[in-house]
């Protein structure tokens, strides 16, 4: 399910983007002229699954490559502030993810009052 995927990634982003991070300071171990294997990899796979899920009709997305990084920075967005920051609010991480999957999945909000699309 989407709940599970994103708690895994939740689960290995905590480990692996202040790693991550530590490695981006210095500028001698960075090979910036492609992204790492594992970050391709990663977006590929999450491609690949909302593709899938958007043919299933189980989210509400066009594009999966959109949907792809959208998914994965929300997550890499939640560890950051979770890592380096005291908390903006009291949102746990669980009914973030919770929400995360909405968002993809639930049909469409009325809009607001007041507000034009």
């Amino acid at each position: 399910t989407l709940l599970a995927l994103a708690n895994e990634i939740l689960s290995t982003g905590r480990k692996m983007i202040p790693l991550i991070l530590m490695k981006m300071s210095n500028p001698g171990m960075l090979d910036r002229e492609r992204p790492p294997a594992r970050v391709v990899l990663m977006i590929q796979a999450l491609t690949q699954f909302f593709d899938a899920q958007i043919r299933a009709g189980r989210v509400r997305v066009r594009d999966p490559r959109v949907a792809a990084r959208i998914w994965m920075g929300a997550l890499q967005h939640w560890i950051m502030f979770e890592t380096y920051m005291k908390p903006v609010d009291n949102v746990p991480a669980e009914i973030f993810l919770e929400e995360l999957v909405d968002l993809f999945c639930s049909l469409p909000a009325p809009p607001a009052k007041g507000r034009k699309k």
